[in-house]
């Protein structure tokens, strides 16, 4: 589960289910999750839910980059996520 906040406020929660992974971006036909921002690449992120090595996330070579507790991520390069990190 995802949950969403704008200027400290929780405004939405995303579930994460029923697939093993998900598409974050502003382009509506090729993203799961639709985000709406200027920073936003049209397919910006993935999240990726595997047996073996739990929740991970990839930047899909976004412009603005993806960032996980403050700090950028590689572009294709897989991280694990763990309760509480920010995106």
């Amino acid at each position: 589960m995802i949950e969403v906040y704008k200027e400290n406020e929780k405004i939405e929660v995303i579930k994460l289910e029923a697939q093993p992974f998900f598409i974050f971006g502003a382009h509506p036909n090729k993203s799961n999750i639709v985000l709406r921002h200027a920073s936003i690449s049209r397919c910006h992120a993935a999240i990726v839910i595997d047996q073996s090595e739990g929740v991970l996330i990839l930047d899909l070579n976004s412009k603005a980059k993806t960032l996980v507790n403050s700090k950028p991520l590689i572009g294709l390069v897989s991280n694990p996520l763990q309760n509480g990190d920010s995106i």
